[in-house]
């Protein structure tokens, strides 16, 4: 999957949240615990690369390579992501 990421900077967050809300738009939340890793002939910060494990509130496990950035303002690269069939409890 090709991954496009983009940030704002949200001057007025409670401002935005009322918005939202006057949408009926529902703002949960939830725990995420993210595991970064390297590879020992290998160092994906200086390649710009990313392998992660996220554990969430939930015990659902995530696993999750992102490539090199394709763009400059713009995250844009390759993401691949695997649901573990195990849950962590």
């Amino acid at each position: 999957m090709l991954e496009v990421e983009v940030k704002f900077r949200i001057r007025d967050v409670k401002g935005l949240v009322n918005r939202l809300r006057g949408f009926a738009t529902h703002i949960g939340s939830n725990v995420e615990e993210d595991h970064y890793f390297n590879h020992p002939c290998r160092d994906f910060r200086s390649t710009d690369e990313a392998v992660r494990v996220r554990v969430y509130g939930s015990g659902r496990v995530t696993v999750t390579y992102k490539g090199p950035r394709l763009g400059v303002r713009v995250r844009l690269g390759l993401s691949i992501t695997s649901t573990l069939t195990r849950r962590i409890t």
